[in-house]
């Protein structure tokens, strides 16, 4: 018995555990993969295997849930400490909407370290190709081949992944655009036919097609995608980053952040290709090559491109169609019964100011005018009726001055005209989305069994002067946080350019730019009216002092039951209040807010204004 129980120990270490057995099976199983692999000579064989490595992947991890495999936690923990590593190149970001005074400008190293290695990886792809003509499969059986499988399955991942953003974007944007020109409000994205009909017409185009146009194609948008980032857009946001607590700010353009991304997408897409298909560019794909499968894949996705670049095409004028930053004249409408050589002698006048004519029935943004005679003209009226009734003698000469009442051109009549218009039709914008986001909210805290309003009841930035901002954000503080500690901001209610049209943002971007208010917060709670008092009081100031002065706080003391504040957000700088909810922001982000809270009724110390004296009437001596 004595000497039982001392053999037993030795002979259960040689039993083989749970854990110990797994192991063994796994070490097993890439053992027998890589001497059968050896065999294979086809990519239709890679492909067997490649889906036993991840099927053995999947059992694996699935034993591990169940039970806790030691060494696959040590593999897990390694990969995290490995990749822990790149927390240090993470930088801390924020965005400047002022503008002024600049920051210092630099791109991060990270983007030339990224660059640098798309580089590398297409130099090394087309070595390979050089080095075997028939394929890099040939590297199978020079290495191993669990590695190379993992590289291929790797490959084919990227290629699928390229392909289904290759159909899926440019297919589903431009049917969620005929969807709404049809008037259907909300759209569901592609139909499977329409998906199907595009992938057939690709591959149809792919087997027959060399891939060596779309592959040129792809390094022709990256490189003016590089050149466009290089010119300077003027009033627009940068981004501002730094690589730690305590370092140096630097910005970079928006514009060019969105340039670099496209050369970068599109240095990626090239070095995918090139990697699938560099030694059979100028031949399409068959299935007698070496490497049918990732030949295939590659040339695809090099067809594939043409339909994201009509994507990204029609993005950009739809950007520049929408830009607050530009300035769209006046379209004037031209009314009346005259002959058509007057209206079109009026028309003529008219854009030697610089409107856009038509004869159509007039809009929310275009101005009306009816052509008549000389005598029943009411140019020179105090308060017309509109449309305005002109002649043509009123719209001689350079501005055509009126006379009279009013000291001010017929064109700037218009122009003011104009301006009312937008003005009205983004009041009434504004107080429709507000109207909608506050249904909204309140059904989304009724659903969370949440208070409204209240102090922490979280508030809306509004800014559609900002092409980059689409809608109303809404700012919830139950929510939860972003990683920077600010308070995560959620769109709600339609997008501004269904509000309202180009010219009313770019009335507004030329408004609040004046008056240095970036953006405008709206706390929860506040009504629309108030809303609407205090964008009035904004337009007022406008017009008051011509856009020479900015706006403060004293310019909205008249505003009932709301305190309006002003704030200028900067690094070091954040929003502080006892009584008034703080909106949160990173601490890099630099911009000028219109804070619109409930009045809490705080005392307020009176102070009169100074009396001077020398203005004091002095009394007649009577003599």
């Amino acid at each position: 018995m004595k000497l039982l129980s001392a053999v037993l120990p030795r002979v259960q270490r040689l039993i083989p555990s749970s854990e110990r057995g797994m192991a063994l099976v796994v070490v097993g199983f890439l053992i027998g993969l890589e001497i059968v692999g050896r065999m294979a000579s086809t990519e239709w064989q890679d492909a067997l295997a490649g889906a036993a490595l991840v099927l053995g992947i999947l059992c694996v991890l699935a034993w591990h849930r169940t039970q806790p495999i030691a060494w696959v936690q040590w593999v897990g923990t390694f990969l995290a400490v490995r990749a822990n590593r790149f927390d240090q190149l993470k930088y801390d970001v924020g965005i400047d909407f002022r503008g002024t005074p600049p920051m210092p400008q630099r791109i991060p190293r990270l983007a030339f370290l990224a660059f640098a290695v798309l580089v590398v990886w297409g130099a090394l792809a087309a070595l390979a190709w050089w080095a075997f003509p028939n394929g890099w499969r040939e590297l199978e059986m020079r290495t191993s081949y669990v590695l190379y499988l993992i590289v291929l399955m790797s490959l084919w991942t990227a290629l699928a992944a390229c392909i289904a953003a290759g159909i899926y974007l440019p297919v589903s944007i431009f049917d969620q655009k005929m969807r709404l020109a049809a008037g259907e409000r909300d759209p569901r994205g592609a139909d499977g036919v329409v998906l199907l009909g595009y992938l057939i017409l690709a591959t149809l185009v792919t087997w027959i097609t060399p891939p060596i146009y779309g592959l040129s194609l792809c390094v022709l948008v990256a490189c003016l995608a590089l050149v466009a980032g290089r010119v300077n857009r003027g009033d627009d946001a940068v981004v501002l980053w730094r690589s730690g607590v305590g370092k140096p700010i630097f910005g970079v353009p928006i514009w060019r952040i969105i340039t670099l991304g496209v050369t970068f997408v599109g240095l990626v897409i090239c070095d995918l290709i090139l990697t699938a298909c560099g030694g059979r560019l100028l031949n399409a794909p068959a299935l007698d090559a070496a490497m049918p499968v990732t030949g295939f894949l590659g040339a695809l996705s090099a067809w594939l491109v043409p339909g994201i670049l009509v994507l990204a095409v029609y993005q950009v004028i739809l950007f520049r169609r929408t830009d607050p930053t530009r300035r769209l004249p006046l379209t004037v409408n031209v009314e009346g019964s005259a002959l058509p050589a007057d209206l079109k002698l009026a028309k003529s006048r008219l854009k030697r100011w610089g409107f856009l004519t038509r004869k159509t029935p007039a809009d929310t943004e275009s101005v009306s005018i009816r052509l008549v005679p000389t005598e029943q003209s009411q140019a020179r009226d105090f308060d017309p009726r509109w449309p305005l009734k002109v002649s043509l003698q009123d719209l001689d000469g350079p501005a055509a001055s009126v006379t009279g009442t009013l000291d001010m051109t017929l064109r700037e009549r218009l122009a003011r005209r104009g301006d009312i218009r937008l003005r009205r039709r983004f009041i009434r914008g504004v107080t429709k989305l507000i109207k909608q986001a506050t249904i909204m909210v309140k059904e989304h805290q009724r659903n969370d069994k949440r208070p409204s309003g209240g102090p922490d009841g979280g508030g809306f930035w509004i800014a559609p002067h900002w092409w980059f901002i689409e809608t109303l954000l809404w700012e919830d503080p139950t929510t939860g946080k972003n990683s920077d500690g600010a308070e995560a901001l959620r769109p709600i209610g339609p997008p501004y350019h269904r509000l309202f049209g180009a010219r009313v943002r770019q009335h507004m971007h030329q408004v609040l730019r004046t008056l240095h208010i970036d953006l405008i917060y709206l706390e929860q709670g506040v009504g629309h009216k108030r809303l609407e008092q205090v964008l009035r009081s904004v337009l007022e100031l406008y017009d008051v002092h011509g856009g020479r002065k900015r706006a403060e706080e004293h310019h909205f003391h008249g505003v009932p039951k709301v305190r309006v504040m002003i704030h200028d957000y900067s690094p070091g700088n954040q929003f502080e209040s006892d009584t008034y909810p703080e909106p949160k922001f990173d601490d890099v982000s630099r911009f000028r807010v219109l804070h619109i809270f409930r009045d809490r009724g705080e005392s307020e110390e009176t102070v009169d204004a100074p009396f001077d004296y020398s203005w004091e009437p002095m009394p007649l001596s009577l003599s």
